[in-house]
C-alpha cells in the first residue's frame, strides 16, 4: 500500500499514485496507516477526519509547501524500519528539498506556469511527456514516469 499526499497537504491512501499526488510513503498497510497517522497532523473543522502534512495547507507559495513537505519527510524517514518514504526524504533540513544534487533537476514556478530548469536533457524530457510538472514535484519523477511509459 502507499500513502500519497496533494499539493493541499493531503494525505490519502491507496494502491496506486494519482496522477499529480505526491508519493509519501510505501510498506504494509498497516504499519503504514499507523505511522503516517501518528506523524500526520490530524484535521480540525472543515478538514476533521483529515491527515494533513504539518505546514503544507497554511503554506503561502510553492516553494514553502515543498519545504514543508520535505521537512516532514526527513523527519517521517526516521520512523521504525519497514516502510519506505518519498523521494525528498533524503533532502538535507538546511537545503530546498528541490535543488538537492541527487536529483536530475527541479523544477521552478515562474508567473504562474510551471517551467523546467536550464538543462536542455530535462526540457526534451518533460516536452516529451507533453505535461507540466508540480512545484514540488522533481524531474527525477518525471523520468520515473517516463520509463514506466516506454516500459508498457
Amino acid at each position: 500500500m502507499i500513502a500519497y499526499c496533494w499539493a493541499t497537504g493531503l494525505i490519502e491512501f491507496g494502491e496506486h499514485l494519482p496522477e499529480h499526488a505526491i508519493l509519501v510513503a510505501s510498506g504494509e498497510a498497516a504499519q503504514l496507516r499507523k505511522v503516517v497517522s501518528a506523524r500526520a497532523r490530524h484535521g480540525q473543522g472543515e478538514s476533521r477526519g483529515c491527515l494533513l502534512v504539518p505546514g503544507v495547507p497554511e503554506a503561502a507559495d510553492q516553494a514553502a509547501k515543498g519545504d514543508a513537505l520535505g521537512h516532514w519527510l526527513a523527519w517521517c524517514a526516521q520512523a521504525p524500519k519497514g516502510l519506505r518514504w518519498g523521494a525528498m526524504a533524503a533532502a538535507p533540513g538546511h537545503r530546498d528539498p528541490l535543488t538537492k544534487k541527487a536529483q536530475v533537476i527541479a523544477v521552478v514556478q515562474a508567473g504562474g506556469q510551471i517551467v523546467v530548469g536550464d538543462r536542455p536533457g530535462i526540457r526534451r524530457l518533460l516536452d516529451s511527456l507533453g505535461e507540466e510538472v508540480p512545484a514540488w514535484q522533481t524531474a527525477l519523477t518525471a523520468a520515473q514516469a517516463q520509463l514506466l511509459k516506454e516500459k508498457n
